[in-house]
């Protein structure tokens, strides 16, 4: 049988299935992303989808799975049985190599398959997602394509119109986390050994094991104090922007990757 080409009378796309699977309208397809190029790019782009291709060749497992995970914390008022909000966790701790991945699995295998009633199938799809190895874009992809789902399935009245603007809407929002864990590629920080004080470390710490985020403009403040006038890290500090564990800062000066 002859293949199908693309944009053919016969051609299934795979968005359309879903919408139908989860009850969700069906929202016809952008074209496809412009692709990032320069640094006005990544900084300007408003697609998450040209943000997550640039990254694939780029990145190793953790970040990525880091942003599934604040993903999946977006729609955590969703996530209503226990055993995904536990999967989210050990994935948490598997990306920071506090949980093995013989601990992640055994989390996952736990997780029964979609039922109907309050069960919110696009929120098992983005969750479970966290559990797969095949490579490391994975969970990022998966989550971004269920996330925005299981936001517009939690209202069964959504009209088509209303589902465009919350899918656009979450979208946005995950690209600012792309930029808060990724930083900006075309302009790599290389921290100053001077800044990491006693100081700076204990809140950078402090940030990160308890999500106390709106501490970062208190480490801004620590790290000039430390000298550091490095521009990109100061005004990320001091960003109103959501702030997610793998904050590029954060990480920078923790060293880790």
């Amino acid at each position: 049988m002859a293949e199908t080409e693309p944009g053919s009378v016969g051609e299934v796309d795979p968005q359309a299935l879903l919408c139908q699977i989860f009850g969700v309208e069906y929202v016809p397809p952008s074209p496809p992303p412009k692709s990032i190029e320069v640094e006005v790019d990544w900084l300007s782009a408003t697609e998450l989808d040209a943000l997550l291709i640039f990254l694939q060749p780029r990145v190793t497992r953790r970040k990525p799975l880091l942003f599934g995970v604040a993903g999946c914390r977006r729609i955590w008022h969703l996530i209503s049985d226990i055993r995904l909000q536990q999967l989210v966790e050990v994935a948490e701790r598997f990306a920071d190599g506090e949980a093995s991945k013989r601990d992640l699995r055994r989390v996952a295998k736990a997780v029964s398959g979609p039922r109907d009633g309050e069960w919110n199938g696009a929120c098992y799809s983005a969750v479970t997602a966290l559990a797969d190895f095949a490579y490391p874009m994975g969970p990022a992809n998966i989550v971004t394509k269920y996330a925005p789902l299981a936001l517009c399935k939690q209202d069964e009245s959504v009209r088509s119109d209303e589902s465009r603007a919350i899918i656009k809407g979450e979208k946005a929002a995950l690209a600012v986390l792309v930029r808060d864990i990724f930083g900006n590629p075309f302009r790599p920080v290389i921290v100053n050994p001077s800044w990491l004080t006693s100081n700076v470390v204990a809140l950078a710490t402090g940030i990160y094991a308890d999500r106390a985020f709106d501490r970062m403009p208190i480490l801004a403040d620590a790290l000039q104090d430390a000298g550091c006038d490095n521009a990109d890290i100061l005004t990320h500090c001091r960003s109103e922007a959501p702030h997610v564990r793998g904050c590029w800062v954060i990480d920078l000066l923790l060293g880790r990757e």
